[in-house]
């Protein structure tokens, strides 16, 4: 993808999934999944990153509020690819009456 898909050097796109929150009574366990996109121009041309994170928080309940104890982030399998348009288009599913949303 490039500068005709929105995609330019130097920005950047994170989409934060829904949390799964396990409570137990004050404290309670969250992972939360994440995936970061990082669109840059290098010296061999356009580079594209692509980092899966899942945040693993502890929260505690204090005084009617809830915050972060704890977190930790788990880098899953990261990549970066120069050719970011096979690596996403190529493997997506495709929108027709063969994708298993159609109806």
């Amino acid at each position: 993808m490039g500068p005709e898909h929105g995609c330019r050097p130097g920005t950047d796109l994170a989409h934060i999934g829904v949390p799964l929150v396990g409570f137990e009574n004050v404290r309670a366990t969250v992972e939360t999944y994440c995936l970061g996109i990082h669109w840059s121009e290098g010296e061999e041309g356009p580079m594209t990153r692509v980092i899966p994170v899942r945040y693993v928080d502890r929260f505690e309940g204090r005084h009617g509020d809830w915050k972060i104890s704890q977190r930790v982030a788990v880098c899953e399998r990261a990549f970066e690819s120069k050719d970011v348009e096979a690596a996403f288009l190529g493997h997506g599913s495709v929108r027709d009456h063969t994708d298993p949303a159609y109806g």
